[in-house]
C-alpha cells in the first residue's frame, strides 16, 4: 500500500470503527460512566483533603477518557468521511521518482519505529496496573467503591472494570493517533506536490529557453500541469 503508516490506520481506524469494536466502546462507555458517577458519590460522602488530593488526578484522567469515547461516537461520520477522502486523493509515493520515494520511505520508517515504541509503552503501562501484579486498592478508587456499594457482588464489576482497562487506554489515544495519521499523510502529500512542481518541466530540459517562451504547445502543457498541482494543493488545504 502507498499508505506509509498503514499500521496506524488499521489499528486506530479500520479496527476502531469495526461494528464489534463500536459495540464494545458503547458498553464500556456506559459501564465506566456509571462507575465514575459512583466514584463521585463516594468522594462526596467521604470527602477529606487526602482523598481529594490523591484521587483527583485519576478522576480527571478518566473524565478525559470518557470524553474521548463520547467524541469518537459523535464524530464517527466525519472521521470516516475525512479518512476515506484522504485515502482517495492521495498521490502514490512513486509519482515523484525513486529518490523521493526512498526519502519518504526512510522518514516514515523512523516515525513508525517511534510510534511502535510509544504504543508498546502504553500497553506495558496498562498491563502493570492490572491486579495480577499486586494490590491496586490504593491506586484505584473503584476498588473501595465496589466493596462499599456492591458487597459480596463486588467481584463482578471489579473483574469487568480491569478486563476493559486496556480498551479504555486504547480509547484515550485513538483520536490523537487518527489526527497524527492524517497529519503525517498530508505532510507526505505536500512533499510529493513540491517535488511535482520542481520537476514540472523536467521532460523539456533539452528544449531551449527561448523556444519554450514562444512555444504554444509547451505553454498549454505547463498550464495544465500547474492547474493539476494547484487543484491538489487546494484539496489538501480543505
Amino acid at each position: 500500500s502507498d499508505d506509509c503508516f498503514i499500521v496506524l490506520r488499521k489499528i486506530f481506524f479500520v479496527c476502531a470503527y469495526h461494528r464489534y469494536t463500536k459495540l464494545l466502546n458503547k458498553i464500556c462507555l456506559f459501564f465506566h460512566s456509571v462507575v465514575y458517577m459512583f466514584q463521585i458519590y463516594y468522594m462526596a460522602n467521604h470527602f477529606n483533603p487526602e482523598l481529594f488530593s490523591t484521587k483527583s488526578l485519576q478522576m480527571i484522567i478518566f473524565l478525559f477518557i470518557l470524553t474521548t469515547m463520547v467524541s469518537s461516537i459523535y464524530l464517527e461520520d466525519d472521521i470516516v468521511l475525512l479518512a476515506n477522502l484522504l485515502l482517495n486523493i492521495s498521490w502514490s509515493i512513486d509519482s515523484a521518482g525513486v529518490e523521493t520515494r526512498n526519502l519518504i520511505t526512510k522518514k516514515s520508517r523512523t516515525i513508525n519505529t517511534f510510534n511502535y515504541v510509544a504504543l508498546s509503552l502504553f500497553a506495558f503501562s496498562a498491563t502493570i496496573l492490572l491486579p495480577v501484579f499486586g494490590d491496586v486498592s490504593e491506586l484505584f478508587l473503584c476498588v473501595r467503591v465496589f466493596d462499599e456499594y456492591f458487597g459480596v457482588w463486588s467481584k463482578i464489576p471489579y473483574l469487568f472494570y480491569f478486563s476493559t482497562l486496556h480498551f479504555m487506554f486504547y480509547s484515550a489515544i485513538k483520536l490523537g493517533y487518527l489526527l497524527l495519521h492524517g497529519i503525517l499523510n498530508i505532510q507526505i502529500q505536500m512533499l510529493l506536490l513540491g517535488e511535482h512542481i520542481l520537476q514540472i518541466s523536467s521532460d523539456y530540459d533539452d528544449v531551449d529557453e527561448w523556444q519554450k517562451l514562444y512555444n504554444t504547445a509547451y505553454q498549454k502543457e505547463m498550464y495544465k500541469r500547474l492547474r493539476f498541482c494547484i487543484k491538489q494543493h487546494a484539496i489538501l488545504k480543505m
